[in-house]
């Protein structure tokens, strides 16, 4: 008789731990169900990036032009320079892009709002952060009465330098110099002229 007894005891305590853990498996199932906030953030998140690339990066939206008409860039350094660029046609290829594909270029260096330098070329790429600009053919700098023409020139503007080069012709009032390269300080607004071969020499011409 006690036996039986037990034995129904036994019996009893392994049907309530069964259920014990057929509701501890459901509770940690709903749990993991689609309604915990964790996977709710994440769809938002996931749903908020697709809609800004929609937005920002469908190149078959032709209500956002890549190519501006008669832009202006204007900015200051450190030393007080202003540098302001102008371009008949800017194209950023790419929107967001800092690159910035120029045709029609003028630049203007204001230098301690004494002095001015300007430049001039057929194309540009422009660097919207850094200002670094590369500009190409038929490239012209005129610095008071200096006058530089070259294939390319470049400008870091953050470190006030410029560095022309490709078939540089030089002139002053009475000078005139062919090189093929020329790098310009626009703090000190000292210049340096140079060949690539050492072996060859700069050509001087005096006009007078």
């Amino acid at each position: 008789m006690k036996i039986k007894i037990l034995l129904q005891i036994l019996l009893f305590l392994f049907a309530l731990i069964i259920l014990f853990f057929t509701f501890y498996n459901y509770g940690s199932k709903t749990i993991n169900t689609p309604s915990s906030p964790n996977l709710i953030q994440a769809e938002d998140k996931s749903d908020k990036s697709d809609k800004t690339l929609k937005g920002s990066i469908d190149e078959g939206d032709k209500s956002i032009p890549n190519v501006l008409r008669d832009t202006v860039y204007e900015n200051f350094d450190n030393q007080g320079n202003k540098y302001k660029i102008y371009a008949d046609l800017s194209d950023f290829k790419e929107l967001n892009s800092k690159k910035v594909f120029m045709k029609g270029v003028r630049a203007i260096i204001n230098l301690d709002s004494k002095s001015f330098l300007t430049i001039s070329s057929e194309e540009a790429v422009f660097d919207n952060e850094s200002l670094e600009t590369q500009f190409s053919k038929n490239v012209v700098l005129d610095y008071l009465d200096h006058n530089i023409k070259g294939g390319s020139l470049e400008l870091l503007f953050d470190k006030n330098l410029i560095t022309m080069q490709d078939q540089i012709i030089y002139r002053n009032i009475d000078t005139e110099l062919i090189a093929d390269k020329i790098i310009i300080d626009l703090i000190t607004k000292n210049s340096k002229i140079v060949m690539n071969d050492k072996k060859n020499k700069i050509k001087i011409l005096n006009k007078n």
